[in-house]
């Protein structure tokens, strides 16, 4: 259940006067936890998680740690299997649990072909 929606059906269930969906307090209330919602997102618009700009952009992060000269493997790691990353996108992949680059390595090969069957898929 999305943040916005479970607010809004607590204060539904713990403010009665606020259950008449025509009323102005009603509107206000809804358009005041909507733009809380998407402020603590980071934007004023809803972000699409399945689409291909979405995507891509986590893919164009993941890829940039992947490749920094400058981060060892343990780093690579924390940083691509977390919030930000792995836990923003869902697809198959064989991870050999053998070591943080290997780890690293098979997530990104995975990431990859998910990318290109989604541009597949999108030309049609």
């Amino acid at each position: 259940m999305e943040l916005n929606v479970f607010v809004e059906d607590y204060i539904k269930k713990n403010h009665p006067e606020l259950n008449d969906n025509t009323s102005v307090s009603y509107m206000e209330m809804s358009n005041a936890i909507r733009a809380g919602y998407y402020f603590a997102k980071g934007s004023d618009e809803p972000v699409d998680e399945k689409s291909i700009e979405f995507i891509q952009s986590i893919y164009d992060k993941a890829k940039k740690i992947y490749e920094a000269e400058d981060l060892d493997d343990e780093e690579k790691y924390d940083m691509i299997f977390s919030d930000e990353i792995s836990r923003k996108v869902s697809f198959d992949y064989y991870d050999p649990d053998t070591s943080y680059e290997e780890d690293v390595a098979a997530f990104m090969r995975g990431f990859e072909e998910h990318i290109e069957i989604i541009q597949r898929k999108n030309k049609y």
